[in-house]
């Protein structure tokens, strides 16, 4: 086998690689203080280095979980040859602006939330209703359901739930469930969290004053801990 002439090596030029600052930059002066829609198609959300408002259409907020690239192959050729690497940021109690509506809780009561028989997949915007209502599609395993009878509700002329905007989880793309006893270990609901707090009372730390220090603090700590919703302690 003959060895060609050696090929030059092709090198990246720096010029040409974008400054992350002045992406950062330029996001700000043209997303800053917009509203960003979750259904808005081909626009990828802004940067999280940039402050907007995030409007639920259906779509998870940027908020909650964010990809690593929304380019991707729509070949498996394409995909083979690109080697883009996929990644999800998942961040399910992100803090939620004041100017932005907080997430619906959605409670079924004893029976839990309305989820796929094969894959488990919970209810959501993307399952597709058929046969008048009274079944479901999966959107994620193709799974034909029976609608539960309490969740059953006629179809509009496209095929859509009379109930649709009326249903966080059928509208929305981040909403909380209440969970049932089954998913809580041995069928009992959590004990409420606590806080420990660990003090080094070793002869160094008492010598030099901050076991007194640290005793001292406390005390302010103490009245600012986070509480559980509409408790007027921790």
């Amino acid at each position: 086998q003959l060895a060609g002439p050696p090929q030059p090596q092709k090198k990246l030029d720096p010029d040409s690689i974008p400054s992350p600052i002045q992406v950062i930059e330029n996001d700000r002066a043209s997303r800053g203080g917009q509203v960003y829609a979750t259904n808005t198609r081909g626009q990828i959300p802004p940067l999280v280095t940039t402050d907007c408002i995030i409007q639920d259409q259906g779509n998870a907020s940027p908020r909650f979980i964010r990809c690593t690239t929304y380019c991707f192959p729509c070949t498996s050729d394409m995909a083979k040859q690109a080697q883009i690497p996929l990644a999800a940021v998942i961040k399910p109690f992100a803090t939620i602006p004041s100017n932005e509506s907080p997430l619906y809780l959605v409670n079924h009561g004893e029976s839990g939330p309305v989820r796929c028989n094969r894959c488990k997949a919970y209810m959501c915007p993307f399952m597709q209703f058929i046969e008048g209502g009274r079944r479901y599609q999966c959107g994620f395993c193709n799974c034909v359901n029976d609608v539960p009878p309490f969740y059953f509700q006629h179809l509009d002329h496209i095929g859509r739930r009379l109930d649709h905007y009326e249903k966080p989880e059928l509208s929305l793309g981040s909403y909380e469930y209440v969970a049932t006893l089954d998913y809580c270990r041995k069928n009992k609901p959590p004990n409420p969290p606590a806080f420990i707090f660990m003090i080094d009372v070793s002869y160094s730390n008492i010598k030099n004053g901050l076991v007194k220090l640290i005793c001292e603090e406390l005390k302010t700590m103490l009245e600012k801990l986070s509480k559980e919703e509409q408790e007027e302690m921790s």
